[in-house]
């Protein structure tokens, strides 16, 4: 909002979907260093505190934010992806031997933006029940295992034409 507020129509819907990628944490460094204390790229109370900051930005400017939670990630393809060239059996240990551990973290910043929108009384839209709510969830990320591909995209897509 702060590079581009000026380009911005008062009024309005906000679709809000962040948190996928503040979640995620330095993989090159855990993998160097796995007793050394380790942050997300946004930990979770900052996280929280910037989309709060923003919710309200968006609404004394007039929109009304739409907020969706995230979609899963697909955990052991993920892992293959942020531990390639690493040291993965490091970074695995650190995980505390499953990658499980990955997919509940992520959960976490999503479960963060639902308890946001109830607080705030904003309307939620629910991608993540929707997106496991599919047979083949897999087939709708992208190989990196958290990024929705073109089949995700339309999902949301669908789901929001939906939701109108």
């Amino acid at each position: 909002m702060q590079r581009h507020g000026d380009q911005l129509v008062k009024g309005g819907i906000a679709l809000l979907q962040f948190g996928g990628n503040d979640c995620d944490f330095n993989w090159a460094a855990i993998s160097r260093d796995p007793a050394a204390d380790h942050l997300p790229q946004v930990p979770l109370k900052d996280f929280i505190q910037q989309y709060k900051l923003l919710i309200q930005r968006l609404s004394d400017l007039g929109y009304q934010p739409l907020v969706l939670n995230l979609p899963p990630l697909i955990q052991d393809r993920f892992f293959a992806t942020v531990s390639k060239g690493l040291a993965a059996d490091t970074i695995l240990e650190w995980l505390g031997g499953t990658t499980d551990s990955i997919y509940y973290w992520h959960q976490s910043y999503s479960d963060a933006v639902e308890q946001m929108a109830l607080k705030a009384k904003l309307p939620l839209i629910d991608i993540r029940t929707v997106f496991e709510g599919e047979p083949q969830v897999e087939d709708l990320v992208c190989e990196d295992g958290i990024h929705p591909n073109e089949k995700g995209h339309a999902l949301i897509a669908r789901t929001l034409k939906a939701y109108r």
